[in-house]
């Protein structure tokens, strides 16, 4: 399990498998001093990597580690592991932001329901970040000037989820939200970036949900998202 605390100071590097991690420094000095300020507990169970992080943009403790699908067994512990770093307790969060999908049908779903079920308890909002908007967060620390570029996330056997993005240089727009393509399908783009590149994160989906408040919504709007032709069920013959 790796833990990243504050983002100040951070610098990327490739792990053993390939992924572009965050290696952020520690800072001793107090945090979460600043008066109205919310607090965002984050979750993205939606791919191998399990991942929590609370805090605010820029100051935030993240805990991430390779599940191999063991989320459920997991993400409770690292949330109430993250929390006593911190010295805070549940009831402080404000909003519950998850990486919403689409993704994994398991771990899509158990994030949904852990941020229902948390923000419920604790009478906060919930924030549904889009997985491939997280992952263009990702991208966009890696880029120098504003471009175009795709992120392709796998679905299931063949298929894949793609989707378009504009980096304006400080923000991700998205331009062709994720579609369900087949591989023999799949176009052949100058700029991509994969799950091979670049590990999901929760702490992109904490950053996605302080942009707008605005947008944050009651727990009951915690639902995953999916694309047209993406479910794990087929007709029998």
């Amino acid at each position: 399990m790796t833990r990243w605390v504050a983002r100040d100071n951070s610098t990327d590097s490739v792990s053993d498998n390939g992924w572009i991690i965050s290696n952020i420094c520690f800072k001793a000095s107090s945090m979460f001093t600043i008066a109205g300020m919310p607090l965002i507990l984050a979750l993205e169970t939606t791919s191998e990597v399990c991942s929590v992080a609370i805090g605010r943009p820029n100051e935030l403790v993240q805990e991430s580690c390779e599940s191999g699908r063991k989320h459920n067994k997991l993400v409770l512990e690292m949330i109430d592991s993250a929390c006593q770093s911190l010295g805070i307790e549940r009831k402080n969060i404000d909003c519950v932001a998850f990486s919403a999908g689409p993704g994994s049908f398991t771990g899509v779903r158990i994030g949904a329901s852990l941020a229902q079920g948390i923000a419920t308890g604790v009478a906060a909002k919930i924030s549904r970040v889009p997985t491939s908007l997280a992952m263009a967060e990702r991208v966009s620390v890696l880029l120098d000037s504003p471009c175009e570029f795709w992120v392709r996330r796998i679905s299931r056997g063949s298929l894949f989820y793609d989707a378009k993005f504009r980096y304006d240089g400080q923000h991700c727009v998205i331009e062709k939200a994720d579609s369900l393509v087949d591989a023999d399908e799949v176009q052949r783009y100058e700029s991509v970036y994969s799950c091979n590149d670049l590990a999901l994160s929760a702490e992109d989906v904490l950053t996605i949900a302080a942009e707008d408040v605005t947008k944050w919504e009651e727990p009951s709007k915690a639902l995953p998202i999916y694309v047209d032709g993406d479910h794990p069920w087929r007709p029998q013959k």
